[in-house]
């Protein structure tokens, strides 16, 4: 996995398993910044990043079906 350096961000992916250990690692996307968190649910939508405070920080269901999830 790796973030894109444009925005907003993505996550890139190489595997389809990639995904599912990023829901179980309850893994969020600022789409501000670019800055990863571990502490967020799939559904996470509009949290606060604490990088640089935006309020958007979502988990993996919505960055999917925002397309900000792209396998390679």
């Amino acid at each position: 996995m790796r973030i894109s350096d444009e925005k907003p961000y993505a996550v890139i992916l190489q595997h389809q398993h990639e995904f599912m250990e990023l829901e179980e690692d309850c893994f969020g996307l600022c789409l501000a910044c670019g800055e990863e968190s571990g502490r967020v649910e799939p559904d996470a939508a509009r949290y606060e990043c604490d990088n640089c405070g935006e309020r958007k920080v979502y988990g993996t269901a919505n960055l999917l079906m925002m397309n900000r999830v792209v396998f390679e």
